[in-house]
């Protein structure tokens, strides 16, 4: 599979962009709500309860009746808005396209189609800024999982982000690979 490790970030530095432009901080839940002529996302969001296990979904992005809806479970403590910039990384990217609308995944993370990897790198590139992570690495020296645990993010997601700024030219060592499944068995 071949990862457009650059055309998805630029899909999600334009949201971004946007916030910065009208001075308001990014959240998961405003960027749910955006709806302007050039960004619209328009996606409801559902909370649920349910007890966290291996088995059970994270989150869920979903198209029926004109309506884009995310349904979250509300225990996923840290790791809440990856998960949830996760579900609009597939609203951005692929809610037009015919095999999507077929694909149901209930594992957040599971990296077996290129769907599932492409709204992981939308993730990581809307929840973590270039600048800060390149500042950790390189100001601050820590390291990879130190990174990652003080942005409060799985190593998924800075494995990732570590790829896009790859492809942006910086010279970083990732030290992990990723694989599918690979949030499974993660505690929250």
């Amino acid at each position: 599979m071949i990862v457009d490790y650059i055309g998805i970030s630029d899909e999600a530095r334009r949201i971004k962009a946007y916030f910065k432009s009208i001075n308001r901080t990014m959240t998961p839940e405003r960027v749910c709500k955006l709806k302007t002529n050039e960004l619209n996302i328009d996606i409801e969001l559902i909370e649920m309860d349910l007890p966290l296990s291996t088995k059970e979904y994270k989150a869920n992005y979903s198209y029926m009746k004109r309506q884009h809806i995310v349904q979250y479970n509300k225990r996923l403590g840290v790791y809440r808005d990856s998960a949830l910039y996760h579900e609009v990384g597939h609203r951005v990217l692929h809610w037009r396209d015919a095999d999507f609308v077929f694909h149901i995944d209930s594992d957040t993370y599971g990296l077996k189609t290129i769907y599932e990897i492409e709204a992981t790198v939308f993730s990581a590139e809307m929840s973590l800024d270039d600048d800060k992570v390149l500042a950790c690495f390189f100001n601050r020296r820590l390291t990879f999982f130190q990174t990652a645990r003080f942005f409060g993010v799985p190593d998924e997601i800075l494995y990732f982000k570590c790829k896009i700024l790859q492809a942006r030219g910086h010279k970083i060592n990732i030290p992990i690979t990723v694989s599918g499944d690979c949030m499974k068995g993660k505690d929250y």
